[in-house]
């Protein structure tokens, strides 16, 4: 039973199908302005034809008078009975929010405003997207005046605990901007089983494993004054699904983990090779000491040697205890070699060769605490990793390699405080590597200095596309494509050049996204999708994730029958790479968005029954994801 009236579940005999009746109760229908609010609500659902809005098939009035109207039968339950057991994973909880900002972004395109955006009208369904249901209090933009006096006057548009400041105060000032507060209100209940009330913390501070980039997407849907609020629906969706594409890009980043578990033994040889290296270390410290000028060229070929060996060494450890779980051993033996580390700097009197060294396995260490959480322990490594790259070259001035490593340990923590949701923080450490680049371009102008500042804007344009910097991060990409073309035209012969070229088109693909602009978005995954093709093969790891955004493009621009051939594609690939790694999340993750992308084509398509096949193989991996340690 709602506001206007009862649903009725019943059955279409012609058709043969379940449907939901509703019907205005008989004791409203006298009410002045009930029957034309009633009449309005069925118009609009009907007018919407969108996958996930309840359908209307009919309306109309009975003999006794009774009005009603015919719609679509969910099978299953609403948000608020679901919310009700507890948070949904979140596996479940971000396509969700997906679903349905996609169904009241086409309202909004439509000019209606729905008003009353809560758990209890999104719909469940067992097979399905979630559907989005009970426009009685929508209004549309032409009809704004009379749908307000359908309303009475001296009420409250909408459910307290969801509605828009502005509903709570003055019905007249409703816009799909009011829309975007209520479903700020959902989508962080949704990601953190609880409501915003008061001084509310941002969700990833109520729930760990909730990525921070959805923080400012959340707390902007959330701003008193809707002009600081994502104007509607659609706005709101792009930032969700750009924080989104943020945790699956982390995810498909982690390198592909062999099943075996790293033996114990070879973590002891490990062990064994370090303590090697750091004795050798400080033989090399002592000779440099007793004789500078007779053995400096030794001694500086020396530190390479030591600089590659630890830097292996350790990436090495890193790469094969990580995805194990075994962080404290790990941990452990780089604490060993940060002691030593220590000792060689200050013994050599803080000479710029151990500076550096002591500087690399600090990052080191940073990297592997920072994976345990523990940001702020994981930042002040990282600063002084900084501080002693910068002592490093300022006793060398016009060391190229010098200045290299400055900018490296630069990246190094705008990296680390993108990671950890620091985006203002991360954005002015990005700018002060691109500070230290143009200096250098400068200084030394060559294809290594323009290589740098090439990275160096491009590390700029990722940290401000999740500050809201939009524009500005395209502007940057740009920038960081004409330096890279220019090198690449002189050097043909260096691939590393095409490949970066080819990322780009990645990152501007994503950025075009975000701005809505669906058809650059194509473009750029297009030549980006060609060079995975070309240099990597069909059926790769990479090119099952060049193939999903070359779906996900096409989709968004209504050409579900070409994104059906490149998502398939993905799909299949991806359930390869989880059936070789069981329970990997990054893998079922993948796969989860492709399978979800790939339904909404065959919907698309008109090709139902392959809808609902994808739509049951996509919870059967959420429910693997779910279960997954």
């Amino acid at each position: 039973r709602g506001g206007m009236g009862a649903v009725f579940e019943a059955v279409q005999r012609d058709l043969q199908r379940r449907v939901a009746i509703k019907v205005l109760a008989p004791s409203l229908a006298d009410v002045p302005g009930l029957t034309g609010r009633f009449r309005h609500e069925a118009r609009l659902m009907a007018s919407l034809g969108h996958p996930g809005v309840v359908r209307v098939y009919e309306a109309g009035e009975t003999a006794e008078g009774y009005l009603y109207y015919v719609m679509e039968f969910v099978d299953g339950e609403d948000l608020a009975s679901r919310l009700s057991r507890g948070r949904l994973p979140l596996e479940e909880a971000v396509p969700l929010i997906a679903d349905i900002s996609e169904a009241l972004e086409a309202a909004h395109r439509l000019g209606i405003v729905h008003r009353d955006i809560k758990p209890a009208n999104i719909f469940l369904p067992a097979q399905g997207q979630p559907r989005l249901g009970d426009f009685g209090l929508a209004v549309t933009a032409e009809q704004a005046e009379e749908a307000l006096r359908l309303t009475r006057a001296g009420t409250t548009v909408g459910t307290i605990e969801y509605a828009a400041p502005e509903q709570l105060s003055r019905a007249y000032a409703v816009s799909p901007a009011s829309d975007v507060f209520s479903l700020g209100v959902v989508t962080y209940e949704v990601l953190t089983g609880e409501m915003p009330r008061g001084n509310f913390d941002p969700p990833s501070l109520r729930r760990e494993e909730v990525d921070a980039a959805f923080d400012s997407v959340v707390l902007r849907a959330l701003q008193t004054d809707p002009a600081r609020r994502y104007a509607d629906a659609g706005k709101f969706r792009e930032a969700f699904l750009h924080a989104a594409d943020r945790r699956r890009q982390e995810a498909l980043r982690q390198q592909v983990v062999r099943r075996k578990m790293v033996r114990r033994a070879w973590v002891m040889c490990v062990l064994a090779a370090i303590a090697l290296i750091t004795a050798g270390s400080a033989v090399v410290a002592w000779r440099a000491r007793r004789d500078a000028e007779a053995k400096q060229a030794a001694a500086e070929a020396a530190e390479q040697r030591m600089s590659d060996l630890i830097q292996f060494l350790l990436t090495d450890l890193r790469t094969r205890l990580e995805p194990t779980g075994n962080l404290g051993a790990m941990e452990s033996v780089i604490d060993k070699a940060v002691e030593h580390f220590r000792r060689v700097y200050e013994e050599s009197g803080h000479s710029p060769a151990a500076a550096r060294q002591l500087a690399d396995v600090l990052v080191v260490k940073g990297d592997v605490i920072g994976v345990r959480g523990m940001n702020d322990e994981a930042d002040q490594l990282y600063t002084e990793a900084i501080l002693l790259t910068e002592l490093a070259r300022d006793a060398r001035p016009g060391d190229a390699k010098a200045t290299r490593r400055v900018m490296e340990a630069w990246q190094d923590r705008s990296e680390h405080r993108m990671a950890a949701g620091k985006y203002p923080d991360a954005l002015s450490d990005a700018r002060d590597l691109l500070s230290e680049a143009e200096g250098f371009a400068k200084q030394q102008p060559g294809p290594e200095a323009t290589h740098a500042l090439a990275k160096a804007h491009r590390a700029v344009a990722h940290t401000l596309g999740y500050t809201g910097g939009l524009e500005e991060a395209g502007d940057e990409y740009r920038r960081t494509q004409s330096l890279l073309q220019a090198l690449a035209t002189a050097a043909p012969d260096r691939p590393d050049y095409a490949r970066e070229l080819a990322e780009l088109d990645m990152s501007l693909g994503s950025n075009a996204e975000a701005r809505g602009d669906f058809v650059g978005m194509l473009r750029h995954f297009t030549a980006w999708h060609d060079y995975v093709l070309r240099h990597d093969g069909p059926d790769t790891s990479g090119y099952s994730y060049s193939a999903f955004r070359m779906g996900v493009a096409l989709q968004k621009l209504g050409r579900s029958v070409e994104a059906v051939g490149y998502l398939a594609d993905a799909a299949r690939i991806a359930e390869r790479e989880s059936a070789a790694l069981p329970g990997h999340k990054g893998c079922l993750n993948h796969l989860s968005w492709c399978l979800r992308f790939l339904a909404q084509a065959y919907e698309g398509a008109g090709d139902v029954g392959a809808a609902a096949r994808v739509r049951k193989r996509e919870a059967e991996v959420n429910a693997a994801l779910s279960a997954a340690p």
